[in-house]
């Protein structure tokens, strides 16, 4: 059935057809009024839809949905092709505490100038797909509880205070009932941290923490004030985890654009673009109990062009078995390219040349740009089609997200 509460007026539409099981039920709620009721009577295969508008009200909610009826909250556009908002702008609370199993949520704006938008306890299959959220505290974390296959799509996270994404913690595996993320994924975002609001400390793209088995890739990330992906890499090995980051557009971590604190993490095929404190670097330091070695680290078929500082491919932790091999490097004038790479009998195919103006002038560029998640999705799979070889084709690449 559909329910929408419009005041004191209520439409009702039965859904289930006959010998199909219990009804199942859309609830539309207008702004202004309270979707917390309605959010807490979900049952599997359930729809809460946000009408257009401003919803603000905080939830802390737990859901159960199942993998044949999934519980979803989604947004419905206006006729300007504007999503819903749901925010909550005073102080003391989350926007969103989750807990469930089988919940998809997906075309709505988060606001919370304070806190996180989004808390993610204890739960499994959790989809946020075209999800905007901007200009808050924090984005989305999931710290506090094990999650199981929570995935991040064609989402949007705009000038928001601190980490956009924060999962796992940082003992990882090695205190009894540590939690435990696995199957984590966030692919096809846009992550802009050029408008981060003033007092932010630690405004990274993603901070993937010890142990958490997840993968990020196809996205694009600009303008993040630390690195733009953090990886803590894998220190329970026998949990045969890894951590992937693959086929991104990284621009301008304001610092590092990828930063390794571990290893058994997998860095490929990825355009890592002017860092202003290197491009890609592997170290040991944030290891629990001082672990001196970074194993299983592979660095392949990277396009790594016009970091300042550290040097585009900074490898200074003992590094045990590395796979390095095929980064293409374009260095800017008087900067280090490659520094401290490893020997090894699969570390070849790293080439260095100095980044021409043009190259860096389009760069330079991009930091003005939040493109449209339809164009990163077509760069990307050009990129992946056709890897470009010389300068003239990465910036052939990346004038398609200056349009």
């Amino acid at each position: 059935m559909s329910i929408t509460f419009t005041g004191s007026c209520l439409l009702i539409l039965m859904l289930a057809g006959a010998g199909e099981g219990p009804a199942q039920t859309v609830y539309e709620v207008e702004p202004g009024q309270d979707y917390r009721p309605v959010l807490h009577r979900l049952q599997p295969g359930d729809e809460l839809v946000l009408l257009p508008g401003v919803h603000e009200q905080y939830a802390s909610f737990r859901l159960e949905g199942t993998e044949a009826k999934p519980i979803v909250i989604r947004g419905k556009r206006d006729a300007a092709g504007n999503l819903p908002e749901v925010r909550w702008t005073s102080r003391g609370r989350n926007l969103w505490e989750i807990r469930g199993r089988h919940l998809q949520i997906r075309d709505l704006v988060l606001h919370n100038p304070n806190h996180y938008a989004v808390r993610v306890g204890e739960s499994s299959y959790i989809t946020l797909e075209n999800v905007t959220i901007r200009d808050s505290g924090a984005g989305l974390s999931a710290n506090q509880a094990s999650v199981h296959a929570l995935h991040v799509r064609n989402c949007r996270f705009l000038g928001n205070r601190e980490t956009d994404l924060y999962i796992g913690v940082h003992e990882g595996n090695h205190r009894p009932g540590a939690l435990q993320i696995t199957d984590f994924l966030l692919e096809g975002t846009v992550i802009d941290g050029s408008g981060h609001q003033p007092g932010s400390t630690a405004q990274r793209g993603i901070q993937m923490k010890h142990d958490v088995q997840g993968t990020v890739r196809n996205n694009f990330m600009v303008h993040t004030r630390d690195p733009c992906v953090h990886a803590f890499g894998i220190v329970d090995v026998s949990t045969g985890r890894r951590q992937v980051i693959e086929n991104n557009i990284l621009v301008r971590g304001n610092n590092r654009v990828i930063l390794l604190d571990g290893g058994h993490v997998t860095v490929h095929g990825n355009l890592v673009l002017g860092g202003t404190a290197g491009g890609i670097e592997a170290r040991v330091r944030n290891m629990p109990y001082e672990a001196d070695v970074c194993d299983g680290l592979v660095v392949t078929d990277n396009l790594i062009a016009a970091n300042r500082g550290r040097g585009d491919l900074h490898l200074p932790a003992p590094i045990r078995n590395p796979v390095i091999r095929g980064n293409r490097i374009f260095t800017l004038p008087g900067e280090p390219g490659l520094v401290n790479l490893p020997e090894g009998s699969d570390v070849h195919g790293n080439e260095t040349e100095q980044a021409s103006p043009e190259l860096t002038q389009t760069i330079e560029q991009l930091l003005s740009a939040v493109p449209s998640n339809q164009a990163v999705a077509e760069s990307i799979a050009a990129m992946k089609a056709k890897r470009p070889q010389t300068q003239e084709q990465l910036i052939e690449l990346l004038q398609h997200l200056l349009e």
